[in-house]
């Protein structure tokens, strides 16, 4: 029986920094559309904007790296196996208990929302 499917999902899973911005590209290629997290923007939603960011990147980021840094060729951990979802769940709940802003385990996270809660409130 194959394992479970990751139930974290990131959307996209490559953030921009300009994403977040007022105006599209930070000015750089002209006016458009806002992007997706320009509300994040301002300094007074630092705190959000934090949030926002975290979840983006983590724990992905932490794999990836930890993949690179310990990369063992004769132990390949598939990304869809049960065993992988452990190792991030573990690690995710040591990121969250450090402080550090991450989607938690069984939970989407995007630029305004984590586990369904906008980080701005209404």
């Amino acid at each position: 029986m194959p394992p479970p499917p990751l139930t974290r999902t990131h959307k996209p899973r490559n953030p921009q920094t300009t994403d977040y911005c007022y105006i599209k590209q930070c000015g750089a290629s002209g006016t458009g559309t806002k992007p997706v997290g320009a509300a994040l923007y301002p300094p007074e939603r630092d705190a959000e904007f934090t949030a926002s960011l975290g979840a983006m990147i983590f724990p992905v980021a932490a794999a990836g790296a930890g993949a690179f840094w310990n990369f063992d060729t004769s132990a390949p951990l598939d990304a869809n196996s049960t065993a992988f979802k452990q190792h991030i769940d573990a690690h995710t709940a040591r990121l969250l208990a450090r402080g550090v802003a991450a989607c938690p385990s069984d939970c989407e996270c995007d630029y305004l929302s984590q586990c369904g809660t906008p980080y701005i409130q209404q």
